[in-house]
């Protein structure tokens, strides 16, 4: 995962995150930024889609519209970007559980 907007308040990562998913990117918010709106975060995503989702920001902010990849490969690519999401996921799930002491 790499962020494409870092120390961002939480309210912006947001926004953000909506923006990006209806860009068929998934996204993170990092985990460590917690609930608080006004919190700075960072939002993240698959390192082979961050110049995409970067260039994506970038239109937003310059006022330009976003044209979906709705070919057969843009939408195995979003498909393979939750999976590597989800696993991403599991994976951290996984470790906090490793990492949590054991009842006698």
């Amino acid at each position: 995962m790499e962020a494409v907007a870092e120390a961002v308040p939480r309210l912006e990562a947001l926004r953000l995150r909506d923006l990006l998913g209806d860009a068929g990117v998934v996204c993170v918010l990092d985990p460590d930024g917690g609930l608080d709106l006004g919190r700075a975060t960072d939002v993240l995503v698959a390192a082979e889609r961050s110049e995409f989702a970067r260039r994506v920001i970038a239109d937003a902010e310059a006022g330009a519209d976003w044209v979906a990849d709705d070919s057969p490969e843009g939408l195995i690519a979003r498909i393979e970007e939750h999976l590597d999401a989800l696993r991403a996921l599991v994976k951290e799930l996984s470790d906090r559980v490793e990492e949590t002491p054991k009842r006698p």
